[in-house]
């Protein structure tokens, strides 16, 4: 597991194994309650999102099931099981979220949404709480942010060779719109802020537009979306186009005005970045052309696409070699031969049993030149697109993944497991 420094030391305060009903059963369970040895459901809380900022873990899933509730630890689309409690904790941990979230108590129908910032030793955390009423309960899902992360290096993102180059190229542009696109919770927002934070400098203006404020910025104006307030996002836009920025950030592509702000921006001489949801770097232009842009408007202005997925790296105390059969081979490609080693997961202590520990980006770096842009402005399908975007070199993610296995970071397994 990634884990965050300055928290190791921090002690387990509740054994949370020692009331795993799946370990004890629901007799030994009765009798810690007799003797009220079962911690109290404050204590069982701090000790399991104290654990997840341990384990740097981004979500926290509370599922109350008839007989036990569930404690699951995610990060992005690789779930863990953590613990199963009693299920009469369910409603007394519910009741406790609530209340430090500001949300409603009484309400255990619709589904609600709150927030609170919580001290886990040296370092502070913002938590976000989603409820929804399921039928043995209310299923929680914490989103847990440390507010005290450092942003990467713009080489520690898992850019590497071509892609590198690519992006520092389409980067170091005086203006033009980079779409950052994956899945929801892929790592996007991390990709742009390590970019603006890559870029800074005391000539430049950078400002920024987000629905959440994921990091702190000291580097940068940030305009925080806040409908509560006053402060809506359509506000929020025309206060970055009137900031004059040289560079700037919009979290989300979410409708008509968020993509034509950007591209005004643009062509008032901005370097603006975005981001989208997308399966692929070549679905996103289609994508973006669905929210009532023009093809001449966006080929104004776009100048490229990354799309990027997470892989999980092999933990380096426990991963073991072997020589892959031919299906493997085959899957590969160029560059594996009959008798070469690669690198798969064993599991050991360190990685918990997982065989792994931590998590890298595979990437696809889509530079718009001058061709694909006159096939945007001719709304060209996304296959003609994407042949020209071949011919022209790009690369996709299965092809980053492939040599991040090659080269003994990830596995095959990982590779089936994003891909399929």
């Amino acid at each position: 597991m990634n884990t965050n420094p300055g928290l190791q030391s921090i002690p387990i305060k509740v054994p949370l194994e020692q009331i795993d009903i799946k370990v004890l059963g629901k007799d030994k369970i009765r009798e810690l309650y007799r003797a009220g040895k079962i911690p109290t459901p404050e204590a069982i809380l701090d000790e399991i999102i104290t654990r997840a900022a341990k384990e740097d873990v981004r979500f926290i899933h509370f599922e109350p099931m008839e007989n036990e509730l569930i404690i699951r630890f995610g990060n992005y689309d690789f779930l863990k099981d953590v613990v199963s409690l009693p299920v009469n904790l369910a409603e007394n941990l519910a009741g406790i979220i609530k209340i430090k979230a500001g949300i409603n108590a009484f309400e255990k129908k619709k589904p609600q949404r709150g927030k609170y910032v919580m001290n886990i030793g040296p370092m502070q955390f913002s938590l976000v709480v989603n409820l929804i009423a399921v039928n043995a309960g209310e299923r929680i899902t914490i989103d847990l942010l440390n507010k005290n992360a450092e942003l990467p290096a713009l080489e520690d993102l898992g850019l590497r060779g071509n892609n590198l180059e690519k992006y520092k190229k389409l980067i170091s542009r005086k203006s033009g719109l980079i779409i950052l696109v994956g899945a929801k919770d892929s790592g996007k927002s991390t990709t742009a802020y390590t970019t603006l934070k890559h870029l800074r400098s005391k000539e430049k203006n950078i400002v920024t537009v987000e629905d959440r404020q994921e990091y702190v910025l000291n580097f940068a104006t940030q305009i925080i979306v806040a409908p509560e307030v006053g402060l809506t996002r359509d506000e929020a836009l025309n206060a970055l186009l009137n900031q004059n920025p040289n560079i700037g950030l919009i979290s989300e592509i979410l409708d008509n005005e968020t993509i034509t702000k950007a591209i005004e921006a643009v062509v008032r001489g901005s370097l603006m970045f975005s981001t989208m949801i997308s399966r692929d770097a070549m679905s996103a232009i289609p994508r973006v052309l669905g929210l009532d842009v023009s093809p001449y408007q966006l080929s104004t202005a776009l100048i490229g696409v990354v799309f990027q997925t997470f892989v999980r790296k092999l933990c380096n105390a426990c991963k073991e070699t072997y020589v892959p059969d031919f299906a493997e081979q085959r899957l590969l490609g160029v560059g594996i031969s009959e008798g070469d080693q690669l690198y798969r997961a064993k599991g050991c202590e360190q990685c918990h049993g997982t065989g792994y520990s931590g998590r890298t980006a595979a990437f696809e770096v889509l530079e718009v030149n001058t061709e694909l842009l006159d096939l945007i402005y001719q709304n060209a399908s996304l296959a003609t697109l994407s042949g020209a975007a071949k011919i022209q070199g790009f690369v996709d993610v299965r092809d980053d993944i492939k040599r991040k296995i090659k080269e003994g970071i990830t596995s095959v397994d990982e590779l089936r497991r994003v891909t399929d």
